[in-house]
């Protein structure tokens, strides 16, 4: 299996290590260091085996804390008025939402109301082809 690394990548990629740089944020929190933790250990999983599908499934339950601690990080950031990464941070999420709706229609993320029931079969029957 090949691996491209694109612009979506390197922002994917980008997003931990801004966590894992203000990370002194969740030492002795109780259960906030253990969703860290677990996020943490995720993160080191999904980019050491990024074409191995059967751990990245598993993973997912990990990395996908990813949203949570990214919102601790940022509250905290804000709290303590250090903007520059807060708005790098903001940033990355609004790159990802961006980069997730323009492919929507690929990644089967599109939203269809029973009204749309003839575009949704049709995009379907596109993607089986």
């Amino acid at each position: 299996m090949s691996l491209n690394f694109g612009v979506g990548y390197y922002i994917n990629l980008l997003l931990p290590l801004v966590i894992f740089k203000y990370s002194d944020i969740f030492r002795n929190k109780g259960r906030l260091t253990i969703i860290y933790n677990m996020y943490f250990a995720g993160a080191l999983l999904k980019y050491a085996f990024l074409t191995t599908h059967v751990i990245q499934r598993v993973n997912y339950y990990f990395y996908g804390f990813d949203f949570i601690v990214g919102a601790i990080v940022m509250y905290h950031l804000y709290k303590q008025k250090k903007f520059t990464p807060l708005y790098l941070l903001f940033a990355i999420y609004a790159l990802l939402f961006v980069g997730q709706l323009s492919k929507m229609f690929t990644n089967a993320s599109a939203y269809y109301t029973i009204f749309q029931i003839d575009d949704y079969h049709r995009m379907h029957v596109q993607m089986i082809k």
